[in-house]
């Protein structure tokens, strides 16, 4: 017969286990990024959405997510050795991590930022209100679709660029402005740009960003 302490022991460790499978680490460990940006949303605009132009409880309540951007790095050493013509998925930094754009009233008043961390999808943080906005107004000229869009940044020069076209015929379109380029940003801003023309001027202004 097992001694009463024994008995307890061997309970505890199996009540221990069934609580750690059931805990938050294993909920995430199988939640899509979509499930963590839903799930988080309003824990994180409580407290600070009058930051995002976000007016009352109700407002939250109300926020959605839109269609998620994955995001690319392009660093300056992929921009000097480019060439035209030249796959640009074969040129960015590998990077886990989403853009949600948090929606108001049909407005982008925020990016929620989802990353992959020890395996795992976790919301790493929110902001880039003028960014959101635009790139909502994006969406909102595509149209509906189920498939992420591709954010392409160039860190150094403060650029964000939505990617789309074919591999070897991609076109970049500006959404910020970028540090060092000469052209004013009239020009460029949401107009889509073949990547061939655009990454020389972009090694062009970053040359002279060194200099």
């Amino acid at each position: 017969m097992k001694s009463p302490t024994l008995v307890v022991v061997v309970l505890a460790t199996i009540l221990i286990s069934v609580m750690a499978g059931c805990g938050p680490s294993s909920v995430q460990a199988t939640e899509t990024p979509e499930e963590v940006a839903r799930r988080e949303l309003p824990i994180w605009l409580q407290g600070i959405h009058t930051s995002y132009g976000i007016q009352s409880d109700q407002e939250v309540a109300t926020a959605t997510l839109g269609t998620p951007f994955e995001v690319r790095t392009l660093l300056p050493g992929a921009i000097t050795s480019y060439r035209p013509g030249q796959a640009l998925k074969n040129t960015f930094q590998q990077d886990t991590y989403l853009e949600f754009p948090i929606v108001v009233n049909g407005e982008g008043r925020g990016l929620l930022t989802v990353a992959q961390r020890g395996g795992r999808w976790e919301v790493v943080g929110l902001g880039k209100q003028a960014l959101a906005r635009d790139l909502v107004e994006f969406q909102k000229q595509k149209g509906n679709t189920n498939e992420p869009f591709q954010l392409v940044r160039v860190d150094s020069m403060f650029g964000n660029f939505v990617l789309e076209g074919d591999q070897g015929k991609e076109v970049l379109i500006p959404m910020t402005r970028v540090r060092g380029l000469d052209e004013a940003p009239e020009l460029y801003l949401r107009k889509p740009q073949p990547a061939r023309d655009l990454i020389p001027k972009l090694a062009k202004a970053l040359a002279g960003l060194e200099n």
